[in-house]
């Protein structure tokens, strides 16, 4: 809601539904920056310092464009079935920057319908 500070947000929930091909998952950095895509209205966004050490991948993407952002990922893989991560971000605005932290909990549902 315009002018209302950010802590006063109440926390949100997000579920969505993304096919992961044999393709993403042999290769989690492009993967990533296929689903992480956000390079519309004039933002382009770009994936750097990606690393997988173990069952742990960590990343950060920097945005530049009218809103310019930052984010900060690190994602762990429970098993073959299931993950959950944290994604801190900060995003450059009129008034100044805004934080926001997305927590991840993620799970197999099935294989990819065409």
């Amino acid at each position: 809601m315009p002018g209302m500070p950010a802590q006063a947000m109440a926390q949100q929930t997000h579920t969505s539904k993304n096919c992961i091909t044999p393709e993403m998952a042999s290769d989690p950095r492009a993967g990533a920056e296929k689903l992480n895509n956000h390079n519309q209205g004039g933002t382009k966004c770009a994936m750097a310092d990606y690393a997988a050490s173990g069952n742990t991948a960590t990343w950060s993407v920097e945005c530049t464009g009218a809103h310019p952002a930052h984010m900060d990922g690190e994602m762990i893989y429970d098993s073959d079935t299931t993950h959950h991560g944290t994604m801190k971000i900060v995003v450059q605005g009129p008034r100044g920057p805004m934080k926001m932290t997305q927590v991840v909990k993620a799970h197999r549902i099935g294989d990819c319908k065409p």
